[in-house]
């Protein structure tokens, strides 16, 4: 028995099929880096923001007159730090997520 080896076309198109899906899978690579580009300076400004209003919380506080309620100044104190710190989790997310490919 003799066998017909395949034609050039077929391995045209087989060479192009491979060519579109990785192309396909370099788009859906490149879309994921564009959402971490949007996202981290964001995170950045939010950070940079939350600790400049950590600075301002002493004067809050004074403003406000809650000097006797301890619960209340804790939270204070609390609530820039710890909106910085998730924002920076969610950058590191974003990040990691495009280190998953």
């Amino acid at each position: 028995t003799r066998t017909t080896p395949p034609s050039l076309h077929s391995y045209l198109r087989r060479i192009a099929a491979n060519s579109i899906q990785c192309a396909a899978e370099a788009e859906a690579l490149l879309a994921n880096a564009e959402r971490v580009k949007a996202i981290t300076p964001l995170c950045v400004g939010v950070c940079a923001t939350s600790a400049s209003f950590a600075l301002l919380t002493p004067r809050l506080i004074d403003a406000l007159n809650v000097g006797n309620s301890v619960t209340t100044m804790t939270e204070l104190y609390l609530f820039c730090p710890l909106v910085s710190v998730l924002s920076a989790a969610v950058a590191d997310l974003a990040l990691e997520e495009t280190k998953g490919f």
